[in-house]
């Protein structure tokens, strides 16, 4: 067999397994997609009165799904709309998806430090950043400042009460930097934490924090780098 009739077998061949591959991806994709609408429908719409068991009401179907159901995340003109979810680690679920089946996707996940109580002062959430614009691919849109000016809140609904959240830095960092810090031994201490967060945005803004704001630490991999890390940090909005 001559060499030019080998190449083109390997061409074929490579044509083949680079096609299948695309696919798969698209497939994958689409079950994701899919995935998601179906769980939104799980979700029961119910007004939100004063007792907090009534909002935790919504997830009731949910979490018959996955008793792992920790909330809710939204962010306006986003594919950012789906279900988050808390276990004792923080591996699991960057590989399984919310009915707990092998998923390169993952699922949207707290951090097993965070008692999601209502009480965290670091709620944060992890998600991978999926070329298809799934999961949290989209947090890369506020790497524009024109998109940050106009899309400042985040809605985050917990087992005990719906939240909004204002964004108050956006930044890439390196994992050498302990932004995930959920353990303050002083009001003091904390302050300092969160006056280092908003100094590292890329576009700064006039939230005033305190001590006694809780903050939403939302992360995924960034590609400036190697480890490179996208955050995006918003701090609670009181109920009125």
């Amino acid at each position: 067999m001559d060499k030019r009739k080998i190449l083109r077998i390997l061409a074929i061949l490579v044509l083949i397994i680079s096609s299948g591959m695309i696919v798969y991806s698209l497939y994958v994709s689409a079950s994701n997609k899919k995935m998601n609408a179906d769980l939104k429908t799980k979700v029961e719409v119910v007004e939100k009165e004063e007792s907090k068991q009534e909002v935790s009401g919504k997830f009731t179907e949910l979490q018959k799904v996955n008793g792992d159901t920790a909330g809710w995340i939204k962010i306006d003109d986003t594919m950012i709309d789906y279900p988050v979810v808390r276990t004792i680690e923080n591996e699991y679920y960057l590989a399984h998806d919310f009915y707990k089946n092998e998923s390169k996707a993952g699922t949207i996940f707290m951090d097993y430090r965070n008692l999601g109580d209502g009480i965290d002062r670091n709620v944060i959430l992890y998600g991978h950043n999926m070329k298809d614009g799934s999961m949290f691919k989209d947090l890369m849109k506020y790497k524009d400042r024109s998109f940050f000016d106009s899309h400042r809140f985040i809605q985050f609904d917990t087992l005990l009460e719906e939240t909004k959240w204002e964004i108050f830095s956006v930044y890439v960092t390196g994992t050498d930097f302990y932004y995930i810090d959920t353990d303050f031994s002083t009001d003091e201490e904390y302050q300092v934490f969160l006056d280092t967060l908003q100094k590292k945005s890329l576009f700064p803004t006039d939230v005033r924090l305190t001590a006694a704001d809780q903050i939403l630490t939302l992360s995924t991999c960034s590609y400036e780098f190697d480890n490179a890390r996208f955050v995006v940090q918003a701090r609670k909005v009181p109920s009125k």
